[in-house]
């Protein structure tokens, strides 16, 4: 009878646990946010779905899902998915509740959420929201960091918002203290630096050393890379830093689309216009990355910059593709600008 027992308590505890919700960053999770990160979205959201299918109650591919939202809302801007989007937030934060508490990703889902929907607030304009999402960010990601110290995304993110948090301006201080929010901008710098050399470390190992190195950092350095060098950018200041950076650690700016547009930025927004424009030319334009309008409009400040008359093109053909508003309001301008020039000034 008592084999018995154990023999059914053996078949029943895997069946329970399974219904139960939790978090498992599985391989199939893992490879579903490295094609996230990269903007293939639709590719992404497959392996999502199959994950969903196989084990409902994993709730990682209902955060990666936010990814999705995220990168839609913030280079896309688009209103009607805005809301459908905003409608699902609340569900979405609540779902990440309810997986255990033990687990560092019940906080650090949660932040994470936050802080992209403080950024996509900002885009539209909600900025007395946007505030507020952001301090639910910082208190959870602190939160996470303190009660679970060896979870090297929490220390990502947690540098990440101090940097941000320690630009605000002298005469607000006492109110971000009040609320909670207290910024270091070289103690998060440092927070990232060490997050990065974490990853780059097992990226370097072999097979037998990476098992005892941050795997977190090697799956989160893409992220990472991606606050660090608009940080060490805008806020630092080190223009030159960030494109050394590019360079010495070879980042694929051709296949990953992310750093695709980091790179064709600020490359943009450091004068280096032919850069720019040479960047956009070689980028991967197969069908299985998300469609974005900024890249005409990237090209055509590049093309701009130079005088040169095809600009009109890729900026008329942004303003007919792009949905949002904030990037059209400086294009409008530039658009007419172009088209006068092409014209002439007998014409004008």
């Amino acid at each position: 009878m008592k084999a018995r027992t154990i023999f059914l308590s053996g078949l029943l505890l895997p069946l329970l646990s399974f219904g139960q919700k939790h978090f498992d960053f599985n391989n199939n999770c893992r490879q579903a946010y490295q094609s996230i990160i990269q903007l293939r979205l639709e590719e992404g959201g497959r392996l999502l779905e199959a994950e969903k299918k196989r084990d409902p109650a994993n709730l990682i591919p209902y955060f990666l899902d936010n990814y999705i939202d995220f990168f839609q809302l913030f280079f896309n801007e688009d209103p009607v998915l805005y809301q459908a989007a905003k409608n699902r937030l609340d569900q979405r934060i609540g779902l990440m509740s309810e997986g255990p508490e033990s687990s560092p990703f019940n906080l650090f889902t949660r932040s994470i959420i936050h802080f992209q929907w403080a950024a996509i607030k900002i885009k539209f304009g909600s900025n007395w929201d946007a505030g507020w999402e952001f301090r639910r960010s910082f208190l959870q990601s602190k939160e996470c960091e303190k009660k679970f110290p060896a979870f090297g995304p929490a220390r990502m993110l947690s540098g990440a918002m101090q940097v941000v948090a320690g630009t605000i301006p002298d005469g607000y201080k006492w109110l971000s203290s009040l609320l909670g929010i207290r910024g270091n901008v070289e103690g998060g710098m440092v927070q990232l630096e060490s997050f990065l050399e974490a990853g780059d470390l097992s990226r370097e190992a072999g097979d037998v050393a990476r098992a005892g190195r941050d795997s977190w950092a090697e799956l989160y350095s893409d992220e990472a890379i991606f606050y660090y060098l608009y940080l060490q950018f805008y806020i630092r200041n080190k223009h030159e830093e960030v494109f050394q950076f590019i360079r010495q650690h070879k980042l694929d700016v051709k296949n990953n689309h992310l750093f695709t547009y980091l790179y064709a930025n600020l490359s943009l927004n450091d004068h280096r216009s032919a850069l720019a424009e040479q960047i956009i030319s070689q980028m991967n334009e197969a069908p299985v990355y998300m469609d974005m309008p900024v890249w005409d409009l990237e090209m055509g400040y590049a093309r701009l910059n130079h005088l040169d008359p095809a600009a009109a093109g890729y900026l008329e053909r942004f303003l007919q593709r792009f949905k949002g508003t904030v990037l059209c309001k400086g294009c409008f301008g530039k658009a007419e600008l172009v088209l006068l020039f092409k014209r002439g000034p007998a014409e004008g």
